[in-house]
């Protein structure tokens, strides 16, 4: 996720033709069994959504709606892992999209472990900025 990170944000214009594969695969890593991998995997979404935010594209609203659509498997997986992963993804997307492209946002999962609590909570301010309220 490092190296995925640094090159989105050092070589854009060799990372750039890669996106879609690499929202295609981003998902395995924000749904990993390690905290830290997911966590890494954030920051090279993070980053590759402040690469395309920066350029032109027809695919940036399909690539958002992607994330969304991958946030939304990830909440119905019911798992700790997924769920973390999925509320770190949606942080990011809000946070660089500058805008709420959806209607609604389902209710927060009812299983409550230590670090989605975590990320909950800091959506919450995320979602506040833009009106919205979580709940």
């Amino acid at each position: 996720m490092l190296v995925l990170r640094e090159m989105a944000q050092n070589a854009p214009t060799l990372f750039y033709p890669y996106v879609s594969q690499f929202f295609e695969n981003i998902w395995v890593a924000l749904r990993d069994s390690k905290v830290v991998i997911r966590e890494g995997a954030a920051d090279a979404l993070r980053a590759c959504l402040e690469l395309i935010s920066q350029r032109e594209s027809q695919q940036r609203a399909p690539w958002y709606q992607n994330i969304y659509d991958e946030y939304q498997k990830g909440l119905k997986q019911n798992t700790p892992e997924s769920i973390h992963g999925s509320l770190l993804a949606i942080k990011e997307l809000l946070t660089h999209t500058g805008t709420v492209r959806w209607g609604h946002f389902p209710p927060p999962p009812h299983k409550r472990t230590p670090k989605p609590d975590l990320v909950v909570f800091s959506l919450s301010s995320s979602l506040l900025v833009f009106g919205k309220p979580l709940l």
